[in-house]
């Protein structure tokens, strides 16, 4: 279901055709009236989180988009009460998901791992990368893939071995 707060934009002509055509729900609150719209309580809790992360942390501001995929990615493999404690990856795929990636490292956990050979030696001579965790990398590898933000090239490099 999409969710709106009556934006022209989401009321096109052309999103209600996508919309009707991928039989995908639109949900509408009262113009003015955003405390109606669910998905923006929710933002509100990303928020909070995020600041929360990055002010425990003392992650530098630079970083709040890596700080928030991170953020986001947690909350969605953590049960909610209101989803009658079924994570949301959950209640959107069908699937449990395994959530022993949220074991591994903490945000900003400092950790090492393999230089690639092309990967160019930076000021750390060797065959190894300093870095910090800053995620989890969903989209390459098997499921326990992490990004990594590298100390000497500040470049964020996706590992399974750290």
């Amino acid at each position: 279901m999409l969710m709106s707060d009556h934006a022209n934009c989401e009321m096109s002509a052309r999103v209600k055709d996508i919309l009707l055509s991928l039989m995908i729900g639109h949900w509408k609150s009262k113009p003015c009236c955003q405390h109606q719209n669910f998905t923006e309580h929710r933002w509100g809790h990303v928020k909070s989180n995020l600041e929360w992360l990055m002010a425990f942390l003392d992650v530098d501001p630079d970083y709040w988009l890596l700080t928030l995929n991170c953020a986001c990615s947690v909350m969605n493999l953590t049960a909610e009460k209101i989803l009658g404690w079924r994570t949301p990856q959950e209640v959107a795929t069908g699937e449990t998901p395994d959530i022993c990636i949220l074991l591994c490292f903490v945000f900003w956990d400092v950790v090492h791992c393999a230089r690639h050979a092309n990967e160019r030696p930076g000021p750390q001579k060797g065959q190894e990368i300093r870095g910090c965790f800053v995620g989890f990398a969903w989209d390459v590898g098997h499921k326990l893939t992490f990004l990594v933000l590298t100390d000497d090239s500040q470049k964020v490099i996706k590992r399974s071995v750290l």
